[in-house]
């Protein structure tokens, strides 16, 4: 008789990804495997919740993405290019349980500063962040059932003077269809696929690591809503070089290594990450290059580099232009890094919480 379900790996993601246009924007939605809906401004891509467990699985989802893009009329840009307003990229990821859900709400808003720092593509992008008044950064969940987050937006909105427990940086939802997920808006919109892959990743290695802490009855210290507030007022301002609140002896940039490196290696090999596929992520960290170092001001180079899919995109092929035996030592580096934290089982749980 089978009494439960067993959840092994990662599960699924989607992502609502900004896109501005050159030339005539699309004027309808355009439904399909991918949805491109029309907006002030950008447009929003949308692909469906989609499970990103392997490189292949990755492929066809920015293939598709892309191929969404390209067979709409005029040219798709990446925000915060010439006449494209900076804007954001929305990650909502499916979770096993009300528990995986609170702890993933929780661990991310812990390192949300750090997120910003890592994914923040420009002045222009971080100034959005920093001055916007509808958005705050992520509060500490007890739980993540509709109880608490009306408790939690009745004191936000009395105390805080803020109406919307969803407009935090992290915060825990639902499918229309009841699949519980938590989304993440503080990564600024990414200028290429390529960088959409990596961000989905990383927070796919967030998703597992949370469902480990589930499954070992770890629970996450809660860190003062003051530090999170400093740290990402830090972030905001000065990027990766920014010095945490609560570790003011080092950088945010010195913390994502030692974050990749000794907490998250494990669940990106147990993702089969191929380094090339972080490389937008790691090349910044490493001060080797981003992605907005290779957009220019022509539209038609900005639109090729959005769609190029190829893991690493424009950026990696920039970078092995500009530093070809850098560029190899740092990926072929990473890739020890994450082989040599591997071979740990993969989180499981079963949905009723009882294990197997």
């Amino acid at each position: 008789m089978l009494d439960g379900v067993i959840l092994v790996g990662a599960l699924r993601q989607r992502v609502e990804k900004a896109v501005g246009w050159h030339g005539a924007p699309p004027t309808g939605r355009s439904r399909g495997p991918v949805e491109l809906t029309p907006g002030a401004g950008v447009a929003v891509l949308r692909p469906p919740l989609t499970w990103l467990g392997s490189p292949a699985a990755r492929q066809d989802w920015v293939t598709a993405m892309a191929a969404t893009l390209t067979a709409a009329p005029g040219r798709p840009l990446p925000p915060g290019t010439p006449g494209v307003a900076p804007a954001i990229d929305r990650h909502i990821l499916e979770v096993a349980s009300p528990a995986e859900q609170t702890v993933l709400c929780n661990l991310l808003r812990q390192h949300s500063p750090l997120l910003i720092a890592l994914t923040g593509r420009s002045a222009a992008g971080t100034r959005r962040l920093g001055a916007a008044r509808d958005q705050v950064a992520a509060r500490h969940l007890d739980a993540a059932d509709a109880e608490f987050r009306t408790l939690l937006e009745s004191h936000l909105r009395r105390v805080e003077g803020f109406e919307a427990f969803d407009r935090t940086d992290v915060h825990p939802s639902a499918e229309p269809d009841g699949t519980p997920t938590v989304v993440v808006q503080c990564i600024d919109a990414a200028a290429t696929l390529a960088a959409v892959r990596a961000h989905a990743l990383l927070l796919a290695a967030f998703a597992l690591r949370a469902r480990r802490l589930v499954q070992d009855g770890v629970a996450l210290e809660p860190m003062a809503q003051r530090v999170v507030d400093e740290n990402r007022a830090r972030a905001v301002a000065s990027g990766l070089r920014a010095r945490p609140a609560d570790d003011g002896g080092s950088t945010l940039r010195a913390r994502t290594r030692r974050l990749l490196a000794d907490v998250l290696a494990v669940e990106l090999d147990n993702l089969d990450t191929q380094p090339e596929e972080l490389f937008p992520i790691l090349a910044p960290v490493e001060r080797l290059a981003d992605d907005d170092s290779v957009l220019t001001g022509n539209p038609d180079a900005a639109g090729r580099a959005l769609t190029d899919t190829t893991a690493g995109g424009p950026c990696l092929a920039a970078a092995r232009r500009a530093a070809e035996g850098r560029t190899w030592l740092l990926v072929e580096r990473w890739a020890g890094v994450i082989a040599a934290r591997g071979g740990g089982a993969k989180p499981s749980r079963g949905t009723d919480g009882a294990r197997r």
